[in-house]
């Protein structure tokens, strides 16, 4: 027990019992009523040693001497904050994790680093930063994740090096493949591959970047006697891109019907970027300059061979005939000429198999009488 006088109040410290430290103030009469708070304390030697502080409230407090012997040490023997970690408070007994989009390479901070453009941190407790890979970027200054570069709008963008803040563009004449890229690929031009048949042209148009959207078809019907054509009914006509679920396929199918048999087309073909505003088509275009059907029925269009084929003429002598020699069915291509068609007019009927019959010419003693066909 120890005993003090100050400003006329009498303080007593008593170690009461080997776990408590127990301090309080005896006054005059006169005085207010005060109460002591420990502001230090110490070992000293045998001896426990405090600096107290009185306050106007007349109270006794009891500080249990486990608590006194736990601040001590942790004041005297501090941890230090793990890498990943920090602590910037006085007194703390825990350190703070750093959250995600930042991180902390050292021991013993009061503070985490953000990630940086061009990096990311996914998540929280990280001693370090991890770099956006070539075909990704980031902006943000503590982002969890790297974004890709965007192959929209058309050309697309890319980005060939680590840890970057910001993807490129690519130039002309190439295009991004994909989302991600980190390179830029050939961009294809505007590839068309015709296939002839008897009544129908199909046009294959190589859209394997998934650039086209939309294509506009121009056909003109050659003339006979001189080098122009005439632009058919209907054209020019806008077609959409095939495509394949939510993409674009690889191959787009265009196909052109109802056409006559060994006629010569002049056909155009525009196309409209997927990005690009409707009606606006690509300066580039693909044209077949003559372009012919077929005569007859290609060998993989016949789906059966007509069976009992008749002929009758009307205002002449009626004939029943076949377009049969032997086991070979007859068609025959050539320029169409005229033979009183007022008076001649030949009818034929069929049971058909095919669908293509009416691609045929028919011809009887060297005359041609395809002009005068009506079918």
């Amino acid at each position: 027990r120890a005993a003090v006088v100050t400003d006329g109040h009498q303080v007593a410290v008593t170690m009461t019992a080997p776990a408590t430290v127990r301090v309080t103030v005896e006054r005059h009469a006169t005085q207010a009523p005060t109460v002591p708070v420990i502001e230090t304390m110490a070992n000293v030697g045998n001896a426990f040693r405090a600096s107290i502080n009185l306050i106007q409230v007349p109270i006794t407090i009891a500080y249990p001497m486990q608590l006194l012997t736990k601040l001590r040490t942790e004041q005297t023997n501090c941890l230090l904050c793990q890498a990943g970690s920090y602590s910037n408070l006085l007194r703390s007994t825990s350190c703070q994790q750093c959250p995600s989009g930042k991180y902390q390479p050292d021991d013993g901070s009061t503070r985490c680093l953000n990630a940086g453009a061009g990096n990311y941190v996914p998540v929280g407790g990280r001693s370090y930063r991890t770099a956006c890979e070539p075909g990704k970027y980031s902006t943000s200054a503590t982002a969890t994740t790297c974004l890709e570069c965007p192959a929209t709008p058309w050309p697309g963008t890319h980005q060939p090096d680590p840890r970057q803040s910001a993807c490129l563009a690519c130039p002309s004449g190439k295009y991004a493949a994909r989302k991600g890229s980190s390179a830029c690929t050939l961009q294809p031009g505007l590839v068309v591959t015709p296939t002839y048949y008897a009544k129908s042209i199909v046009l294959d148009v190589d859209n394997s970047a998934g650039r086209w959207a939309e294509f506009r078809v121009t056909l003109g019907i050659w003339r006979d006697n001189e080098y122009a054509y005439d632009l058919a009914a209907g054209y020019p006509k806008p077609l959409a891109a095939t495509r394949s679920g939510s993409d674009f396929a690889a191959t787009a199918t265009i196909t052109l019907p109802r056409l006559v048999p060994g006629q010569y087309y002049n056909i155009r073909v525009e196309a409209r970027d997927k990005d690009a505003a409707s009606g606006h088509f690509h300066t580039d275009d693909a044209t077949i300059n003559l372009a012919a059907t077929t005569c007859g029925c290609r060998s993989d269009e016949r789906t059966g061979t007509p069976t009992g084929f008749l002929i009758s003429q009307y205002l002449g002598k009626v004939q029943t005939g076949s377009l049969f020699v032997g086991s070979t069915l007859l068609w025959f291509c050539g320029v169409a000429r005229s033979y009183g068609c007022a008076v001649w007019q030949v009818y034929f009927t069929w049971n058909d198999q095919s669908f293509c019959e009416d691609g045929f010419v028919l011809e009887s003693e060297s005359r041609k009488f395809s002009t005068c066909l009506r079918l």
